[in-house]
């Protein structure tokens, strides 16, 4: 993923090392059209695999932005606050970790802030 920002490329890194399975174009999920991304916790039914999992649907992404990597990136970040509030809650559910009222209005408040979910990421997750 060439197009990923330093700060990006740092959150992808913590994902992995905190054990996230990264998912590129090959789910269900995006096969759908409808979702940039998504994040696949643990305890979600449709998970097999039984580990967190972060979709990130680049075919839908280059489809329907001009600016594709900057989406991508900003995808990236959204679907990582979800896996820090999965992470803060410890038991495979998410919930808000004060930055918003719902987990959605928070992912989309902080995903234009890297670094913050960055930090997020490193304090709960690692």
């Amino acid at each position: 993923m060439d197009y990923l920002t330093p700060v990006h490329a740092e959150i992808l890194e913590v994902l992995n090392r905190s054990g996230v399975v990264i998912i590129v174009n090959n789910h269900s999920i995006c096969k759908s059209k409808e979702y940039d991304g998504y994040t696949i916790t643990s305890k979600d039914p449709i998970n097999k695999s039984g580990e967190t999992e972060l979709v990130l649907c680049e075919n839908v992404v280059k489809q329907n932005y001009s600016d594709w990597k900057g989406e991508m990136n900003r995808t990236l970040a959204h679907e990582s606050v979800h896996v820090a509030q999965q992470c803060k809650r410890g038991d495979g559910y998410l919930s808000p970790l004060g930055f918003g009222k719902d987990i959605e209005s928070e992912a989309f408040k902080i995903q234009d802030k890297p670094k913050e979910v960055l930090r997020i990421l490193k304090k709960y997750c690692l």
